[in-house]
């Protein structure tokens, strides 16, 4: 093997109705200098995982064998509540971790998982994929220009009717049918806050009761949750998380500032937008209230992203897991913090804890503790 390769192992291989362990492994297969050595599950299977041609990763059943068979750098895609535990164990023995998201179910985790990363020789990074589609990477370099003057408001809303995944094919409840997590709000609140470099301060949420699309279902009690934020910088954040309606599938993201807007696409064809109503660039000014195709700026503010090869969609969200994995790479090759480390996890994480907690106090607006890592200090929020 050569000795600049990186050496993956995959937690949490997935099942016949959750692949996500080897579309991570089909798109880390085609990566230079990079090979998927080994896969931990606990449930062994005779699933063939497509590696582009390199050699199949061994299996594992024993989560001390897995941590010992010589790896460099994880993914962690293991329902959330093995997580937190699974990450400390490999920052512990100085392996790199990718960990899907939340970075933590609780609060009673994080101080557990802060001392792990700050005394480990390797890398924390989320695995918050949408943070890597290309209208947020766009709009992230627009707004760190000016584009759009001073931000004070952003939105979200993630609709995605997953009801089918509340059970496994033996009627059993999976995490998601028992409401294992807080509010699901990192895919909705994480590129808002890397866009933004921004964190929440303070968070409220209301909801609608399960028992209106589901009255049978007894362990998760609501959906359709909306969240109130205010962040330390001082905007107004909204976001909508609804992972039950019977609605087609929905990511939507806004930015209001105060000199632009920003809306991507609610589908049909919808195309995402900005309005810039003073710039230095006059070439690129909105005429009054109108807006203009995003794509205009593409090739000016993120011309690498242009030219998409078909290996770059492996991973099965077109070419976020390609950029999100690159990233991690890179990260771990430069000796350097990713763009979404430890701090960001959490900033994305506890959110969604305390506005489970807000719904439980009636929609009381809560105060979210900063837990920002500061011994390493090398993330910019």
């Amino acid at each position: 093997m050569n000795k600049n390769t990186i050496r993956f192992g995959i937690i949490g291989a997935g099942n016949k109705e959750h692949r996500r362990g080897n579309s991570l492994i089909k798109q880390l297969s085609v990566l230079k200098n990079i090979e998927v050595t080994a896969v931990y599950d606990i449930v062994r299977n005779n699933t063939k995982f497509d590696t582009q041609g390199k050699h199949e990763p061994r299996w594992f059943t024993d989560f001390t064998n897995f941590l010992n068979s010589g790896l460099d750098a994880v993914v962690i895609s293991s329902p959330p509540k093995f997580h937190t535990e699974q990450a400390i164990a490999m920052l512990k023995a100085d392996i790199h971790v990718l960990s899907e998201v939340p970075a933590v179910v609780n609060i009673k985790q994080i101080d557990t998982l802060i001392e792990a990363e700050r005394k480990s020789c390797a890398y924390y990074m989320i695995a918050e994929n949408c943070c890597f589609r290309n209208d947020i990477e766009l709009v992230k370099r627009l707004v760190d220009e000016a584009f759009f003057g001073d931000i004070y408001y952003a939105e979200a809303e993630y609709v995605h009717d997953c009801k089918y995944l509340w059970r496994n094919k033996k009627g059993d409840l999976t995490w998601r049918g028992r409401g294992e997590l807080g509010v699901y709000c990192t895919h909705s609140l994480g590129p808002l806050l890397y866009i933004l470099n921004d964190s929440v301060e303070r968070v409220s949420c209301i909801c609608n009761s399960t028992k209106l699309i589901d009255p049978d279902h007894e362990l998760c009690p609501e959906f359709n949750h909306t969240m109130f934020m205010n962040t330390r910088k001082g905007r107004i954040i909204r976001v909508r998380v609804d992972l039950a309606s019977p609605r087609p599938f929905l990511h939507f993201y806004g930015v209001q500032g105060t000199h632009g807007a920003f809306e991507s696409g609610r589908g049909f064809s919808d195309k995402p937008r900005i309005m810039l109503a003073e710039t230095k660039n006059p070439s690129l000014r909105s005429s009054k209230h109108t807006w203009t195709d995003l794509d205009d700026f593409m090739r000016q503010y993120i011309p690498e992203r242009l030219q998409v090869k078909k290996e770059m969609k492996l991973g099965g969200h077109g070419t976020t897991e390609y950029w999100m994995l690159t990233e991690f790479i890179s990260a771990i090759r430069s000796n350097r913090q990713p763009v979404i480390g430890l701090n960001a996890a959490l900033n994305y994480t506890l959110p969604g804890i305390y506005a489970r907690e807000s719904i439980v106090q009636g929609g009381k607006m809560l105060k979210i503790p900063d837990f920002k890592v500061k011994d390493r200090n090398l993330e910019s929020y």
